[in-house]
């Protein structure tokens, strides 16, 4: 994916972090955030990408994308659920939908791991997080379900 296209994204998301909201600026870069990690078979297209501070991307690591998230406050899984929705109805991806980009963000979208050890060690080391993973939903694992939670106005 080039940079253009990640522009793209950029520009979708505001100019700020997928997770954390900060805007990026020269001291705080975009970088590209799979869904589906590369890894692990996640495609380097756009629809499988978001932008994420370097600081989230690495908290993140390989950490399931839904799963990760459950740490996060209800208000950025809020924002994150209509991100997602942005991210279907967008025809930027148009041709990536049928070129495995869309296989990549839907694995991506159904992988939720509660026992991974990075997610149980940031709950270990944060009381708000460890909060946040027993409070929240996880977010929608189909895009059907994206949508239909997006006009319920359904949170996390």
């Amino acid at each position: 994916m080039g940079s253009a296209a990640f522009n793209k994204i950029i520009f979708h998301q505001g100019g700020r972090c997928l997770y954390c909201h900060v805007r990026f600026t020269g001291d705080t870069p975009a970088t590209r955030d799979h869904i589906l990690p590369e890894s692990i078979g996640g495609a380097n297209f756009g629809i499988n990408i978001f932008a994420a501070c370097r600081s989230c991307n690495s908290q993140r690591c390989d950490i399931p994308f839904r799963t990760y998230c459950k740490l996060l406050s209800p208000t950025q899984n809020r924002r994150i659920l209509r991100h997602l929705v942005n991210r279907l109805l967008a025809d930027d991806f148009e041709g990536e939908r049928e070129d495995g980009g869309l296989s990549s963000f839907l694995g991506g979208l159904a992988e939720h791991h509660p026992q991974h050890w990075r997610y149980l060690d940031i709950q270990e080391r944060s009381p708000v997080r460890k909060r946040y993973a027993a409070k929240n939903r996880l977010l929608p694992r189909n895009p059907v379900l994206i949508l239909k939670a997006a006009l319920l106005g359904a949170t996390a």
